[in-house]
């Protein structure tokens, strides 16, 4: 990813699905949108509502596994946070799954 606003939405929901004791909806994340740590340039970078948030972070198979059609349930896989640095600055490592 290139832009500096989709890497600092990609970290803060990174860190919102890491500091939760169980997955969160697509509504609960972009329920985020309007913290105030969540800036209108992550904002429109994350897509903006909850359909171009899921195609954002579908994008990132490797960093979030998406059940469902809608309301997805997200979780962040187990990986450390050099290797999710990385997946960041190399988004062509991507695999699907």
């Amino acid at each position: 990813m290139a832009d500096e606003a989709g890497q600092k939405a990609m970290l803060y929901f990174i860190e919102v699905l890491m500091n939760s004791s169980m997955p969160l909806s697509i509504s609960q994340l972009a329920g985020r949108f309007g913290s105030k740590s969540f800036t209108s340039e992550m904002r429109i970078a994350a897509g903006g509502n909850e359909d171009g948030l899921k195609n954002f972070l579908a994008k990132y198979p490797s960093l979030f596994h998406i059940e469902g059609k809608s309301l997805a349930a997200l979780h962040v896989l187990n990986f450390s946070p050099l290797l999710i640095t990385a997946l960041l600055l190399f988004p062509e490592c991507q695999t699907s799954t």
